[in-house]
């Protein structure tokens, strides 16, 4: 049987799921699919996730020295298994992925193809928010600050910010967008030392960077999912999704720029939302 709150949030699914069907349109996305983070066994919530080639999710829980591997549907289930608790995660290419330990202060590599952990970068610092793109690491360190590195640990950037880095995305030019907790939308663009100020947005929590710069950003305490583009100085902010959509405390973001699918962690850790953006 299922607890109360997987119970309840079963029932938020169904709602939301419905709903989106009838109300999506508008907003040019669709739901392709959904499911209950309870299929990994009982309790379990997902913190983290991303793509991962072959149309497959790689999440990483919130407790459990572990890291699951699913369809976009949650079948054909797999899990890595780790000596810690993992933190954040991201693709590197279409044979590693990248693991953080944030009280270990290393970075890990995983295999795909294996599904084995690698070898380990350690930095000294605590290891938080990550996100790769051409070669290119950035990762969130100690308390306002974050640095550029590669899978060698050189480290190519180190950057104070004025508030903590708690999430990271970056584009394809290398410029690396973040959020504070629950603040605005800060960018360090690849050729300058100092971040800037990208949008003012409150409640900004999770980021994930989509096709053309755009950004897409959780504001889990209003129940929203916008996305933010950019024209010259003109900014853009459209209102995608939101609780008449069944978005209830939605957490961590993912984007597949081959797919165009967003990957939208909801109902507080407790249901995975697959949406086609175009």
């Amino acid at each position: 049987l299922r607890s109360a709150s997987a119970a309840a949030a079963f029932g938020r699914l169904q709602q939301g799921q419905a709903i989106v069907r009838l109300q999506i349109d508008q907003n040019k996305m669709y739901l392709v699919s959904s499911f209950l983070t309870d299929i990994f066994g009982k309790n379990v919530l997902i913190y983290k996730g991303c793509f991962i080639p072959k149309g497959r999710l790689l999440l990483s829980p919130l407790i459990g020295n572990n890291l699951f591997i699913c369809n976009l549907d949650g079948t054909k289930k797999e899990t890595v298994r780790l000596d810690y608790t993992p933190h954040s995660v991201t693709l590197y290419d279409n044979t590693l992925a990248l693991v953080t330990s944030f009280n270990g202060r290393f970075i890990q590599t995983v295999d795909l193809t294996t599904l084995k952990p690698g070898k380990k970068l350690y930095f000294g610092t605590i290891c938080g928010a990550i996100t790769s793109l051409n070669g290119r690491i950035c990762l969130s360190t100690s308390q306002n600050s974050f640095i550029i590195t590669n899978l060698n640990g050189d480290i190519l950037k180190k950057t104070t910010t004025k508030v903590d880095a708690f999430d990271i995305s970056i584009n394809r030019a290398g410029d690396c967008y973040y959020t504070g907790n629950f603040n605005n939308v800060f960018v360090l663009p690849v050729y300058s030392e100092e971040p800037n100020l990208f949008s003012e947005i409150s409640g900004a929590h999770r980021i994930t960077l989509g096709d053309h710069n755009c950004i897409y950003v959780s504001r889990r305490d209003s129940n929203e999912i916008i996305r933010i583009s950019k024209n010259n100085a003109e900014y853009k902010i459209d209102n995608l999704l939101n609780a008449d959509h069944g978005i209830e405390l939605p957490t961590a973001l993912s984007y597949d720029h081959e797919t165009n699918q967003l990957m939208i962690i909801n109902n507080a850790w407790t249901s995975v939302h697959i949406y086609n953006t175009k």
